[in-house]
């Protein structure tokens, strides 16, 4: 499959912290984040709104959410699929397209478990955390005060 079609978007809301988005269309990486997360830095120490990626790294990508398989994760993860309610605030959207698979998950307060992506994980770690840890590590992201 050709990695230089995926695009995708990823939503992510912390109480308290701020707001971030990445967007990948089909030229570019673009960022907008909102209070504590409205700047990131790129491992070149600037700060951008937007990146250029290579097609190794959409390629690299394209291989970390097959890993993650998340062309199977839920439309929806929330705490109360685990018998509990957290209600920290905390919530995310993702959103990808590959060719014909596409991905559209959400969760509140919960993600997709590391043991099977139909399962509800408590928290922000999960698969999604691997989501996320994938994403700063390939595009050689840091975003201050922000876990990766």
């Amino acid at each position: 499959m050709d990695a230089s079609t995926l695009t995708f978007h990823l939503h992510e809301d912390r109480c308290f912290v701020g707001q971030l988005n990445w967007i990948r269309d089909e030229t570019q990486l673009r960022y907008s984040g909102v209070d504590e997360l409205r700047h990131f830095d790129s491992f070149r120490n600037t700060h951008l709104p937007c990146i250029s990626t290579t097609p190794e790294q959409l390629a690299e990508f394209a291989d970390a959410l097959n890993l993650l398989d998340v062309w199977s994760w839920r439309d929806k993860y929330r705490s109360e699929d685990c018998g509990t309610i957290v209600d920290d605030g905390y919530n995310w959207r993702f959103k990808a397209q590959l060719g014909d698979l596409r991905c559209k998950s959400s969760g509140f307060n919960a993600v997709p478990s590391f043991a099977d992506p139909q399962t509800t994980s408590v928290g922000d770690s999960g698969r999604y955390g691997l989501l996320i840890a994938s994403l700063c590590d390939i595009f050689r992201i840091r975003i201050p005060g922000y876990n990766c």
